[in-house]
């Protein structure tokens, strides 16, 4: 299976001025472990924003996996947002495992490039295509060993939004949406008496 690295901006000038690459070796890999079960109101920005909280710079140019008993229980569009901003997060990749989320996801969506002719996904996503990465199925060795672990209670979690009046980063800036709730406005209504 061919291996790609991203070249943006920086990166490229870098090999220009060096005739050197960065990517030489495999990078650590972190194993974020999720746990608990994700609320309703929860999505995939409010996981992924608040693993940047918590653990600030603990995955800087690593590969994350992430991993634990409730990820199959995580819908394919929370984990496509986990995944992509997890380079925001300081990771070079964010990866899920190869489970039966993905490949019910993989299967609609190779249904769904079948009946629609304007559907550009048509020759990379097929029923053929997706048995063959299930009959290949990658996956982490049971013995392997990560250069960190962190856990994430995904019960833990609610949504949040950013105070617009301050002049700090936009992860520090966050607040509980409950918190900012006016009291007066969840408060039960009073009975009038004569």
């Amino acid at each position: 299976m061919p291996r790609s690295t991203p070249v943006v901006r920086t990166d490229g000038a870098s090999i220009l001025a060096t005739s050197r690459t960065w990517w030489h070796r495999i990078p650590p890999i972190a194993r974020v472990n999720l746990l608990g079960t994700l609320p309703v109101v929860v999505t995939g920005k409010y996981v992924i924003v608040s693993l940047c909280a918590l653990f600030k710079d603990d995955v800087l140019n690593h590969a994350v996996k992430f991993a634990g008993p409730r990820v199959e229980s995580l819908p394919m569009d929370t984990r496509v947002t986990i995944a992509n901003v997890s380079t925001e997060w300081g990771a070079l990749s964010g990866l899920f495992p190869i489970d039966q989320t993905l490949e019910r996801w993989l299967r609609y969506k190779a249904i769904e490039a079948a009946i629609f002719d304007d559907r550009s996904t048509r020759q990379r996503i097929a029923h053929q295509r997706v048995d063959e990465l299930f009959a290949n199925r990658l996956s982490a060795d049971p013995d392997a060993v990560y250069a960190k672990q962190l856990y994430l209670n995904l019960s833990s979690l609610s949504p949040h939004v950013s105070d617009t009046n301050t002049r700090t980063s936009f992860i520090l800036a966050l607040k509980p949406l409950m918190a900012l709730i006016d009291p007066l406005i969840l408060a039960p209504t009073a009975k009038l008496r004569s």
